[in-house]
């Protein structure tokens, strides 16, 4: 379906928001290999049954850090929950100790499934032990991995939340065309073949790059920069008018009242 600028700014504001998951594990995780499903606890990235362990840190360092992971994607169509959301498709993260608790090598951070598309209904690991109390670190590696499962690959700018670099401050979906690290391929490109990303929203006034097709627009056989395709008011239409009726699987920017 094809609708201009007008129609999709209009989706925008009647659109339920993604809901993003972020599981403390308290008592444990159940989770077991298998297609993506979060509902159903199956990940395609471990094999066999496993019971992630509890967040390991204070009841504190949780709720600020799920504060912090509020306000990092504040500008966006998403709802934040602490508690489980019931049998509604979620990007859930799983907040527990090290790669081990989940059978997966050590060494990582997080994990995510990545295969350039978004997951609508997946889960992600975020290893706490591996990264220590700091709520900062905490924030961005759990932003980290939300963004994987928006399809969002990693980058080289420090103060990108898709890049691994520490010590830059805090860190932001950035709003600039930052080089691909090549972490899932070829050094300096992203998985999609695309040489940079641009990690953050227009906000409302470019409402309609949220809609651009990822693998396909209107320009013949052309990718999307990343997950955030940059529509400039002299090529809104050209470039985004492939629009989705349906739920997006991408973020959207909130819609100001």
């Amino acid at each position: 379906m094809t609708i201009g600028l007008t129609g999709a700014y209009d989706a925008l504001a009647v659109e339920a928001p993604d809901i993003v998951y972020l599981n403390r594990c308290a008592g444990g995780c159940q989770v077991q290999g298998g297609p993506d499903d979060a509902v159903n606890g199956k990940s395609s990235l471990i094999s066999g049954s496993h019971t992630a362990a509890a967040f390991p840190y204070a009841d504190s360092v949780f709720d600020e850090t799920a504060a912090c992971v509020r306000t990092t994607l504040a500008p966006y169509n998403v709802q934040v929950r602490i508690t489980g959301p019931g049998a509604v498709p979620r990007r859930e993260i799983m907040l527990t100790t090290v790669p081990a608790t989940v059978g997966l090598s050590a060494g990582s951070a997080e994990a995510a499934p990545f295969d350039g598309s978004p997951r609508e209904n997946a889960i992600a690991f975020v290893f706490a032990t591996s990264i220590g109390p700091n709520v900062e670190n905490l924030c961005w590696i759990t932003a980290e991995a939300i963004g994987n499962l928006y399809a969002l690959d990693f980058v080289t700018s420090c103060l990108d939340i898709m890049s691994w670099t520490p010590g830059c401050g805090v860190k932001s979906f950035t709003n600039q065309d930052a080089p691909c690290s090549g972490a899932f391929g070829t050094p300096g490109q992203c998985f999609l073949g695309n040489t940079t990303q641009n990690s953050a929203a227009r906000r409302e006034s470019s409402a309609c790059f949220m809609y651009c097709e990822f693998t396909h627009d209107s320009l013949a056989g052309s990718h999307c920069a990343g997950l955030f395709a940059r529509c400039e008011p002299s090529n809104h239409d050209t470039i985004c008018s492939r629009v989705k009726s349906s739920s997006s699987p991408w973020l959207q920017p909130r819609r100001a009242r």
